[in-house]
């Protein structure tokens, strides 16, 4: 490719075939080529026509998310006769802060780090062990039930 594009500008301002019949139009090849290309097009734009998600949709949707999880917060500390300031005294990996942290991660999209500090867990690298351990139990279930799942 770089010999032949010397060779080009060595030969002057005299434009080779193929770059001439480009030139002319957008595709260089047969017709089955171009229809093949044209049906891409096609389908290429059909997807760029669709709307995009603007930021004010994100927005939304993560506010709902901390709704959401400040809903099922409160529901799970009612339902297991807990208190927010109660949490700290607790063990990081109880199983009724587990049992809320496994619904709260499977209905919302909240960061980790949002759990961890609402359920006082500790460090965030906690949530996903008391995730796992939340959706073996029974609490969790019984949790489910009050949210009216």
């Amino acid at each position: 490719m770089r010999r032949r594009a010397i060779e080009e500008r060595q030969a002057g301002n005299k434009e080779s075939e193929a770059a001439a019949e480009l030139r002319r139009g957008w595709c260089l090849g047969g017709a089955g080529f171009r229809e093949r290309m044209l049906r891409l097009l096609d389908a290429t734009g059909e997807k760029l026509l669709k709307p995009r998600r603007s930021r004010f949709d994100a927005r939304v949707e993560h506010d709902h998310g901390l709704e959401e999880s400040r809903r099922i917060m409160e529901i799970g500390l009612r339902c297991f006769g807990l208190k927010q300031e109660e949490l700290g005294a607790l063990k990081k990996g109880d199983a009724r802060k587990s049992a809320i942290a496994a619904v709260i991660r499977q209905r919302t999209a909240v960061p980790n780090a949002w759990i961890a500090n609402a359920l006082e867990l500790g460090h965030v690298s906690r949530v996903s062990h008391c995730v796992r351990a939340g959706k073996e139990g029974n609490l969790r279930r019984e949790l489910e039930i009050h949210l009216g799942a």
